[in-house]
């Protein structure tokens, strides 16, 4: 939860410096108490049925997602929109280390019935923050995440012509998870 007054003086400012300081000051005071929610980040279990060769379902237990809390700023941010006193706006570039999701599951597909892991880790995430201050709005941000591709490393799911598009399809839940992940949080 971010002060009215450190907001106002970080963005109503003219220059990229102000931004920048700005949004360092958020990272270096304001994000160690969010992370106790953000690394590890625990999401909730959920369950889908394959609706293509082989055809089944995948019961997810909770996924867990590490690395988030190594958020650094990247370039110089910018301010714009300043129609102060209603609403200021600050975006910057921001990497994060490697991000791995470790995700378990059942998987039944055809005949088959096996648990199965996947640790997928994504190297060197980027992407674009948000902030958003007004007076008569609480302060708040959004990340937006451009991840680049995951080395994953499965357990209890061979790799096959008939398990190809399964692999696949567990890297894909996991870049959507993390992309979400990083969204909401």
């Amino acid at each position: 939860i971010f002060s009215f007054s450190t907001v106002i003086a970080g963005i109503s400012g003219q220059s990229d410096d102000d931004a920048n300081a700005y949004v360092d000051k958020v990272i270096k005071d304001e994000l160690p108490a969010e992370l106790k929610y953000l690394d590890p980040l625990k999401l909730r279990p959920f369950k889908f049925h394959l609706r293509q060769h082989p055809f089944g379902w995948v019961s997810f237990c909770a996924t867990h997602v590490t690395g988030l809390g190594s958020v650094q700023r990247s370039g110089d941010c910018g301010s714009y929109g300043r129609s102060l006193p209603r609403r200021a706006f600050v975006g910057c570039n921001i990497t994060v280390g490697d991000v791995e999701v470790r995700l378990c599951s059942s998987l039944k597909y055809g005949r088959n019935l096996t648990e199965v892991h996947a640790n997928a880790t994504f190297s060197e995430v980027r992407g674009r923050l948000y902030f958003s201050v007004g007076a008569w709005k609480a302060p708040s941000a959004r990340a937006y995440p451009e991840l680049g591709s995951a080395t994953t490393v499965f357990s209890g799911l061979d790799d096959t012509p008939e398990t190809h598009h399964l692999r696949l399809g567990y890297q894909a839940v996991a870049r959507d998870l993390l992309a979400v992940a990083v969204e909401r949080h």
